[in-house]
């Protein structure tokens, strides 16, 4: 199993906590204590290297004006915005929240040239409420799909304290390139045009970059 390069520092912390519980349940002549050490460093090593797996995924046969998932997660919101920041018209907005149990690598929905990637600070509210898509700390990037700007974001959430984005303005994205990482619980969102048909339901499980999330309309 591959670890994304993020989370290697916090595996190492949590290895040596593991090495030192260890050492103690050998050394240290209390029972209860030395069994409590040692369970809780065994979760908290087993629970660091589920979180930053690093699955290898590669889309093949996507076209033109294909929209797929950015993240594994759980489809938690669809309806209609007016997002006023950027655009100022109606978009459809698609939210994936990301629980602590997922892979937390993300995806670009799209192939395209990025026209903005920016970092933008603030709150660390439940991922899940609709309010931390402007509120809590995030991501913002646009990307030029064939002239259509597909919008996303990567949302911290209450345990989220770090976004990584490892894009920037005028790069060119391939479906199946990475666009970033989000360490703990977490959120993304997709801002579409209202010509692009959403193909997903309200609840329904989604796999990132496997997951066809919406359609360019004929």
């Amino acid at each position: 199993m591959r670890f994304h390069p993020s989370g290697h520092k916090t595996i190492y912390i949590a290895l040596l906590l593991f090495a030192a519980a260890s050492t103690g349940f050998l050394l240290l002549d209390m029972p209860i204590l030395k069994s409590i050490l040692l369970i809780l460093s065994i979760v908290v090593l087993i629970f660091c290297l589920q979180f930053f797996r690093y699955p290898s995924r590669e889309l093949s046969g996507a076209q033109a004006g294909e929209i797929y998932a950015p993240a594994d997660g759980k489809v938690v919101v669809i309806e209609k915005v007016h997002e006023k920041k950027h655009f100022d018209e109606e978009r459809t907005q698609v939210s994936i929240f990301m629980s602590p149990t997922n892979v937390h690598v993300n995806w670009t929905p799209c192939s395209g040239k990025v026209v903005k990637a920016d970092l933008i600070d603030g709150q660390y509210l439940f991922a899940i409420n609709p309010k931390s898509s402007e509120l809590n700390e995030h991501s913002e990037i646009i990307i030029d799909h064939h002239g259509d700007h597909i919008y996303t974001k990567q949302i911290a959430g209450v345990m989220a304290r770090r976004i990584l984005c490892d894009i920037e303005a005028g790069q060119e994205l391939n479906y199946s390139d990475e666009i970033g990482f989000i360490k703990f619980g977490s959120r993304m969102d997709l801002l579409l045009p209202l010509d692009y048909e959403v193909l997903v339901n309200i609840g329904d499980i989604t796999a990132g970059n496997k997951t066809l999330v919406a359609r360019k309309k004929a």
